[in-house]
């Protein structure tokens, strides 16, 4: 069983959608907007998991450099759910990318892959010993 959520994110690892957003007129990505993309976030990864069977596993992902919307909401699931498990990623030693703030997590730069900014976590729903 797998899922994978390609979170809403404020696509700030993406040149290309900052320059679109600044032509709309959308200078910053103030605190309301970091607020709610993260709340959006949470409710996604949540209903993710909970969908997820038991030995399954979710890789969420975003197009965000912003801690609070890639290994903060990875983080917020981790706490809320003690059958949720950060896995290794099995391509990590040979992607163009560096670690994360949580272990396992992955974070691709634009200098490194000539595209835009990503964000990758593997989570694992294990089995609870005498659980339902």
């Amino acid at each position: 069983d797998k899922v994978l959520i390609d979170a809403q994110c404020t696509l700030d690892a993406s040149v290309r959608h900052i320059l679109q957003h600044r032509k709309l007129g959308w200078k910053d990505f103030d605190s309301e907007i970091d607020r709610k993309t993260i709340n959006l976030q949470k409710r996604l990864i949540a209903n993710g998991f909970r969908l997820l069977k038991e030995e399954g596993t979710l890789v969420y992902s975003t197009c965000s450099f912003c801690e609070s919307q890639n290994e903060g909401v990875v983080r917020w699931l981790l706490e809320k759910e003690s059958n949720a498990q950060i896995v290794p990623i099995e391509f990590a030693d040979t992607a163009p990318a560096c670690f994360g703030q949580v272990p396992s997590t992955l974070r691709f730069y634009p200098a490194s892959t000539g595209t835009s900014g990503m964000f990758i976590a593997k989570i694992k729903k294990i089995k609870i010993a005498g659980g339902v």
